[in-house]
C-alpha cells in the first residue's frame, strides 16, 4: 500500500515531460549549431519515386561535409521535414526508419552515396524527395536431412547481380541459425 503514492508522483512528473517530448518531434528542428545561418533545406520521405506514400515518423539526418556537424529531425505525418537556420556549405541528406532501408537523397539504390547539397548563405532548397523503401525478410529453418535443425550454422545471402561478378561477392548479408535451426535475414 505504501508503493502506490511513489508510482503515481513517478508518472506525473513523467508525465509533462513525455508531452513536451510528443510536441518536439512533431515541429521542424532547427540545428543546434555553434554557426547559425539563414539556409533552409526540407523535404518529404516517401516509401518510392511512383508512389506518394509517406514515411512518417523517419528520421531524416542532414550531415555537414565540411565539420562534423550534423543535424537530424523526425518526419511528421505528411512525410516533411525541414531543416532551418543553417550555415552556409556543403551536406548530405540520409533518412532511416525500422523495417525499411536507408537512403540517402540523389541515391539510386538505397546504401549508396547520394547527391551532395550545396547551400549558399540564405538559400532555401524545397521538395527534396526521399525514397526510403520497405524493406524485405527472408526467414526460414535449416534441417538436416533426417529432420533435425541444424544449430549455429552460418546463413548467407547473396544478390543476384553479384552472381555474375565471377566470384567476386560484395555487399553480402550473414546470419546465423539459432538453437531451433530457424534464421532471419532482414533489410
Amino acid at each position: 500500500m505504501g508503493r502506490l503514492p511513489i508510482v503515481v508522483c513517478v508518472f506525473l512528473l513523467a508525465s509533462p515531460a513525455a508531452f513536451a517530448i510528443q510536441q518536439q518531434r512533431d515541429q521542424p528542428v532547427a540545428p543546434v549549431t555553434g554557426k547559425i545561418g539563414s539556409a533552409v533545406i526540407a523535404g518529404r520521405v516517401t516509401e518510392s519515386a511512383d508512389t506518394n506514400t509517406p514515411v512518417r515518423r523517419a528520421v531524416v539526418t542532414l550531415t555537414s561535409l565540411e565539420g562534423i556537424e550534423t543535424h537530424s529531425a523526425v518526419a511528421d505525418a505528411d512525410g516533411r521535414f525541414t531543416f532551418k537556420g543553417l550555415p552556409a556549405g556543403r551536406y548530405s541528406l540520409t533518412a532511416r526508419k525500422g523495417g525499411h532501408l536507408t537512403s540517402s537523397y540523389g541515391a539510386r539504390r538505397p546504401g549508396r552515396i547520394g547527391t551532395t547539397l550545396v547551400v549558399a548563405e540564405g538559400q532555401q532548397l524545397g521538395d527534396l524527395d526521399v525514397v526510403l523503401p520497405r524493406g524485405g525478410v527472408i526467414a526460414g529453418i535449416v534441417r538436416l536431412a533426417d529432420g533435425e535443425p541444424l544449430s549455429n550454422t552460418q546463413v548467407i545471402a547473396i544478390p543476384v547481380a553479384d552472381l555474375t561478378l565471377g566470384g567476386r561477392v560484395s555487399g553480402v548479408a550473414r546470419f546465423e541459425t539459432d538453437d531451433r535451426g530457424e534464421y532471419r535475414i532482414y533489410g
